[in-house]
């Protein structure tokens, strides 16, 4: 990976995620914690588990150390932790692993380096993902590799992107090499 690819991923990086939880301790504010397998990030002092031991209550959101309910040593443990890889710069490093080199693959890689958005990017059967999203109709070549995938019942990522006058259709089934297709760019209308 080139210097200036390391320095715009480096922007894209995303926090440690961590799962959040609430211990319930009736009459002190119940503070959100960052969950481990282990327990809290913070480690709880023994004295507020209490006999029982007061379980911690899941919640359905990751933790987030910048709100105002968030423990505050929790928060600090997150906020120091290394970043981990944006979905860009996971994307990028799959397709140089997976990709037969070639100027398709170039091209997505450059798309992605310079942050171009996604039209779509799913995952799914391949045999329902393919044909529903993947607009095999748009292909510029390679639409039988295409249609053989779409025949499978493996799973499949599905990502469509558009770079001014050029589209990419990417198929990476979770075993084997990826697929980068040529696409006709979907075109725009000038109102006026």
């Amino acid at each position: 990976m080139l210097e200036s690819d390391r320095a715009y991923f480096a922007s894209t990086r995303v926090p440690a995620l961590f799962g959040a939880g609430v211990r319930k301790l009736w009459p002190l504010p119940n503070r959100e914690h960052a969950v481990t397998a282990g327990g809290t990030l913070c480690r709880l002092p023994s004295w507020l588990v209490g006999d029982p031991p007061r379980p911690i209550v899941t919640m359905r959101h990751p933790f987030r150390p910048n709100r105002n309910s968030s423990c505050q040593r929790c928060s600090e443990l997150v906020s120091a932790m290394p970043t981990t890889p944006g979905p860009y710069e996971q994307l990028h490093d799959t397709l140089l692993a997976t990709a037969e080199p070639g100027a398709e693959r170039d091209g997505l890689l450059s798309a992605l380096r310079r942050g171009v958005p996604f039209e779509m990017r799913m995952a799914g059967q391949a045999y329902q993902v393919v044909r529903q999203y993947g607009e095999l109709v748009r292909l510029l070549a390679g639409r039988s590799a295409a249609e053989e995938l779409a025949d499978a019942h493996i799973m499949v990522d599905l990502m469509r992107l558009t770079d001014g006058d050029r589209a990419f259709l990417m198929l990476r089934p979770r075993e084997g090499s990826t697929l980068i297709l040529p696409m006709a760019p979907v075109p725009t209308v000038s109102r006026g």
